[in-house]
């Protein structure tokens, strides 16, 4: 069995560093703070930018029913209830059955494994991690191996999707 996973490093040390390094401040620090707002310094943008760029991709870019919209944040709480956010809002979950831990559904990525003669083997899946689609392959051949497909059988392409792209059936 393998040991949960240890972070080496605590979020107290962490934003104790971001600090130092310069990635990051509490807005208006010198003149005291103010909670839950922060100021970027010169790598904390070049950071802060590559992450939302990346996430622009894979949430806006990489779905058919997503657009993309720019708005404020802090707002009056009546557009969130108009909107719907404050009723309907969810983050669907996904469970998983062999290590009983909880995992939401737009993190978990899966793909199905099918044979190019369209033979099912069944699914892979994983966390999204930057890394997904060769992590996926590389599952999706052991998956081959365990089935004990013919010599040389060939896989269809993998379609990675997250779990909430996921029909009942699926």
């Amino acid at each position: 069995k393998k040991e949960d996973f240890k972070y080496k490093i605590s979020l107290e040390e962490l934003v104790s560093l971001c600090k130092r390094r310069g990635f990051v401040f509490q807005s208006g620090e010198i003149y005291g703070g103010f909670n839950g707002f922060f100021d970027y310094g010169p790598l904390g943008v070049e950071l802060k930018n590559n992450l939302k760029k990346m996430w622009w991709r894979r949430m806006v870019h990489g779905k058919d029913n997503v657009v993309g919209v720019d708005a404020a944040i802090i707002t009056n709480p009546r557009v969130h209830q108009a909107s719907g956010h404050v009723d309907n809002f969810s983050d669907p979950m996904v469970d998983c059955t062999k290590s009983k831990k909880r995992f939401r559904a737009d993190q978990l990525m899966w793909a199905k494994v099918e044979l190019e003669d369209g033979t099912l083997l069944g699914a892979v899946s994983m966390l999204d991690d930057g890394n997904t689609e060769q992590q996926l392959m590389e599952a999706a051949k052991k998956l081959l191996k365990d089935k004990g497909a013919a010599e040389g059988a060939a896989l269809k392409p993998l379609v990675v999707k997250d779990m909430t792209e996921a029909t009942p059936e699926e």
